[in-house]
């Protein structure tokens, strides 16, 4: 039984295949795929076009809408001199207008009478637009610009 042993596994060894019969053929298009996935320049030229991406998303939030308060009070000897109240919201647009809405709240024993408001509350909305210096160019749509050129050059280095 010793003997034999021996001799089946060799039988048996020469019979089975050790590897598979399919060939790994590389083309020219998968090398090539291989070499844009793992060479150190194409990935450096994918972290530039996200880096892109993320500077546009950047500057796109300088357009975000912003909340604003201003609050001033002054209590002196148990008297209440004044207390002034400004809270209101500045929504920037694409092409330079800037709109804006507020609520103005005062009250006080000796409050300046440019500060008077109605009792409720005075509520103002309105429109700013720059007429001269930023009609046409201000530094969050300078951002903008520059934050699409660089991703237009990232996306162009990618792609040589």
């Amino acid at each position: 039984m010793r003997s034999i042993l021996p001799g089946i596994l060799i039988l048996l060894a020469g019979v089975l295949p050790a590897q598979g019969d399919t060939l790994g053929v590389l083309t020219r298009r998968a090398v090539l795929q291989l070499v844009l996935d793992n060479h150190p320049a194409a990935r450096q030229a994918d972290l530039r076009t996200d880096m892109g991406e993320a500077l546009v998303r950047s500057a796109r939030g300088g357009f975000d809408p912003r909340a604003t308060v201003d609050y001033d009070r002054k209590d002196f000897d148990d008297k209440d001199y004044f207390d002034l109240l400004e809270a209101g919201l500045e929504v920037p647009t694409w092409f330079g207008v800037e709109l804006y809405g507020a609520y103005q709240q005062t009250g006080g024993q000796f409050l300046d009478p440019q500060n008077t408001t109605p009792e409720n509350g005075l509520l103002k909305a309105g429109v700013s637009v720059p007429i001269g210096q930023g009609l046409f160019i201000d530094k969050r749509r300078a951002e903008l610009r520059k934050s699409f050129a660089y991703q237009d050059m990232a996306e162009a280095e990618r792609l040589e």
